[in-house]
């Protein structure tokens, strides 16, 4: 029986070192986590700062959305985006194309779904 306490007193000690393996994954798992929560905060901080006066011509087209929502200090519907963003001088822009990129930028948190085609920034 010496052999089956040997096997016995390793696998104890393998699943010892196991377990402060998974602790310790398991703490770099919640920093993560916290980090990752502190640059949404970042990035949704950020995304409210004071209008700008910034041409929309000159913007990617996720910043120039979020600069339109931005000075409209309210929800609206993406035709409205559209024409904010026409009036802006971006004549090209089209409904199907914003939907798209708001999609986007949902998904990144950026901004948020409020009704069916209506999108705002968060805490609008």
């Amino acid at each position: 029986m010496p052999d089956l306490e040997s096997e016995l007193e390793l696998v104890t000690q393998e699943l010892m070192a196991k377990r402060a393996e998974h602790a310790s994954i398991g703490a770099q798992v919640k920093g993560l986590e916290a980090r990752q929560a502190a640059l949404r905060r970042a990035v949704v901080e950020a995304d409210c700062s004071p209008v700008d006066n910034t041409d929309l011509t000159t913007m990617v087209r996720n910043d120039a959305i979020i600069a339109v929502l931005k000075r409209a200090g309210r929800p609206m519907r993406i035709p409205e985006i559209v024409d904010a963003l026409h009036e802006a001088g971006r004549t090209s822009e089209r409904n199907q194309d914003i939907q798209f990129y708001l999609s986007n930028l949902k998904k990144k948190e950026r901004v948020v779904w409020v009704d069916r085609g209506v999108y705002a920034l968060p805490g609008y």
